[in-house]
């Protein structure tokens, strides 16, 4: 999921970097900043369950 997630934000800067209007540079910003969200929340749960148990954020336990 995280390595789709980073070859389509790739593919988006590559996009917005060859787009020939503002709007079509402007728009697919907005989706990559969806893109970014979704691979960073992936991301931290994805961490979280990969540090051991003792290593873990006391406000992890505690929920």
């Amino acid at each position: 999921m995280l390595i789709g997630l980073a070859l389509i934000f790739t593919l988006g800067n590559v996009i917005t970097a060859l787009a020939p209007t503002l709007t079509i540079a402007l728009a697919d910003r907005i989706l990559m900043a969806f893109n970014h969200g979704t691979f960073f929340g992936i991301g931290s749960i994805i961490a979280a369950s990969l540090a051991a148990k003792e290593r873990r954020s006391a406000i992890r336990e505690s929920v």
